[in-house]
């Protein structure tokens, strides 16, 4: 399971969650090399509060609102030249790997985030004639 903390009320939100949903699809499912399945568990609650104690919650991944809030983070330290956009071409939504996350849980981490940040179906016009 990847424990992801994001904010559910952001402007990216509704796209967010249909990566996160579709993640879970159990008709395309994903393993890590072990063979255990890997699937997305959010963790949610008042976004700002929940920042700054992150160190205590430890998701394996975090999907912050803007670079700035990791300003708000604390008992940590994020290195967001390692960020990638989760959301998307549009998106300003970087995410860090924490410093706690090695093995399985970075592989799993790794396994769901190469699949939420690929760009939507609607992102890519369709071919035309």
């Amino acid at each position: 399971m990847v424990r992801v903390f994001r904010d559910s009320g952001s402007d990216f939100s509704r796209d967010l969650d249909n990566r996160l949903y579709s993640f879970n699809n159990f008709k395309q499912e994903r393993h890590v090399r072990s063979g255990k399945l890997v699937f997305v568990a959010t963790m949610e609650g008042n976004y700002r509060d929940l920042l700054g104690k992150i160190a205590l919650i430890k998701p394996q991944m975090i999907i912050l609102d803007s670079s700035a809030d990791a300003q708000l983070l604390s008992g940590m330290q994020v290195d967001l030249t390692k960020a990638r956009n989760a959301c998307g071409a549009n998106g300003n939504s970087p995410r860090s790997f924490l410093l706690w996350v090695s093995g399985e849980e970075l592989e799993a981490a790794n396994i769901l985030f190469d699949a939420i940040a690929r760009p939507s179906e609607v992102e890519s016009p369709p071919a035309g004639p």
